[in-house]
Formats: structure tokens, C-alpha cells, sequence
């Protein structure tokens, strides 16, 4: 898995998911992480995204994105994070 690559994907996917409603973020926060095998660049990785509460509020929510694959010499683990917040102010 190449850093570039699993970097590249990782914003895509929080972007996706900071697009989803707010009831929806809500559900997932209450529940597991989920987690997917793709292929990139003809390499198999795992995506894993995990949606929890961010503050005691319940206001917002902490969206991690993991990339895990193999790399030339060892296995390989990339993280964003993205902070959402479920108020729209008027």
C-alpha cells in the first residue's frame, strides 16, 4: 500500500461520511466500527471507519478513517480524523 494512495482514499471516505445526515451519524456513533476490503493498486486494503461521540454534549461526532494494507517491508496503517458537528446554526 503506497501512503499517497491510502492517504487519497482515506479523505474521500471522510469526506462521504461527513456528508451523511445527522440521524445517520447518530446511529453510527452508537455502533461498531465498519469495515471494508478494497482493492488499490492491485493490493488489498482495509478501510475502517469509526464514528463516536466528540464532547459530552452529543453535539458532534469524531469520524476515523483507517487504511490498512501491506507495504514493501512490513504492514502499513494510515489515520485521518474529522470532527462533524450535528447543529446547523440558522
Amino acid at each position: 500500500m503506497q501512503s499517497v494512495d491510502a492517504y487519497s482514499i482515506l479523505s474521500k471516505e471522510l469526506a462521504a461520511a461527513a456528508m451523511l445526515p445527522p440521524s445517520k451519524l447518530s446511529q453510527l456513533a452508537d455502533g461498531s466500527p465498519i469495515s471494508r476490503s478494497i482493492d488499490v493498486s492491485g493490493e488489498p486494503v482495509e478501510i475502517e471507519i469509526d464514528v463516536s461521540w466528540h464532547g459530552t454534549n452529543r453535539d458532534a461526532v469524531l469520524i476515523s478513517a483507517h487504511a490498512r494494507g501491506s507495504s514493501t517491508w512490513h504492514h502499513q496503517h494510515c489515520q485521518e480524523r474529522l470532527v462533524v458537528s450535528l447543529r446547523h446554526d440558522a
